[in-house]
């Protein structure tokens, strides 16, 4: 009985994050400085790509040809008015640039760094509000940067902003579905487990993100 009437909680609670989400909505595709802000995060990438609305070669022309070796890191990135709850996110970390990828209210949102923007800027860029983000960098990923873009691309027909629900199709699920085929091994706590957790231990246990950065 506690368990259902814990999930009832997460339910509503889902639904207070969609509502969040929308509102922090991002601006439109393009190039920016790093003095410009993207919706939801403190930084925005020099290119920002919305698959809803434009092509990858759009913002990266020549990235099929990007076949270099990357790291990932899975992120997590808190909102303060849904009790600091994470929206999940994928950095892909490459010799000369970083790269976030997400999914949203706004459907899947690739940004682009240059490297040299420092990694805390990639990630301010991500949607929430919090001053630190939360990463795991454990995981590890054969595929090239290319082959995750291109993987990404494929995802779009069943990601778009419209497919988005609080509930069943949120932010989570796709960065599951994105890691899992980065990493085979990556299978992080469901939301319900990590909620009871954090919760019940006053803040104090983080079962999903080991480790932190300040990005503020």
């Amino acid at each position: 009985m506690i368990f259902l009437f814990s999930e009832f909680n997460m339910a509503a609670f889902l639904e207070s994050v969609s509502k969040s989400a929308s509102a922090l909505s991002r601006s439109v595709y393009g190039t920016a400085s790093s003095s410009q802000s993207g919706a939801g995060g403190t930084a925005q990438g020099d290119v920002v790509i919305y698959l809803d609305k434009h092509t990858i070669d759009q913002g990266l022309p020549g990235w099929k040809e990007m076949e270099s070796s990357v790291e990932i890191e899975f992120l997590g990135r808190g909102i303060t008015n849904v009790l600091n709850e994470k929206h999940w996110a994928w950095l892909i970390k490459g010799k000369t640039f970083f790269c976030t990828i997400e999914y949203g209210t706004e459907g899947i949102v690739i940004q682009y760094f240059k490297k040299e923007r420092g990694i805390n800027t990639a990630c301010a860029a991500i949607m929430g509000d919090s001053e630190c983000v939360g990463y795991d960098d454990k995981f590890r990923t054969n595929m090239t940067f290319s082959e995750i873009l291109q993987y990404a691309d494929r995802l779009k027909t069943s990601w778009t902003a419209g497919h988005y629900n609080s509930i069943q199709h949120n932010c989570r699920d796709f960065v599951r579905v994105l890691g899992k085929k980065m990493d085979s091994t990556f299978n992080p706590p469901d939301a319900v487990s990590a909620f009871l957790v954090k919760h019940g231990t006053l803040g104090r246990a983080e079962i999903t993100f080991p480790k932190s950065r300040t990005v503020a």
